[in-house]
């Protein structure tokens, strides 16, 4: 892929990603609205450690392109998929209460 073209896909899924990550913000924000103060209060504790789950998993992919620029692409996918994959796990979980 030509620089360009790597930087206009860099660009695209820094915006998905972003956007994942605003997804996530609001499905937090509704399901600890609906749970009690100590049920919300452990959600955020494992929101917390789930985002240092996600930066570890992604930052190591990152690492195994050592410095080339597919690196940052499969790096911004990896956190893209990984949000998707936890809001389908939180909207599980949390669907019966």
């Amino acid at each position: 892929a030509s620089p360009a073209t790597t930087l206009a896909e860099r660009r695209c899924l820094s915006s998905k990603a972003e956007q994942a990550d605003k997804a996530m913000g609001v499905l937090v924000d509704s399901l600890r609205r609906s749970l009690s103060d100590s049920a919300g209060a452990a959600l955020d504790t494992a929101t917390r450690q789930w985002s240092a789950y996600r930066k570890a998993e992604c930052d190591a992919l990152l690492k195994s392109y050592d410095g080339g620029s597919m690196g940052l692409i499969e790096n911004l996918n990896c956190i893209i998929a990984l949000t998707v994959e936890r809001q389908r796990q939180l909207r599980l979980l949390y669907s019966t209460n």
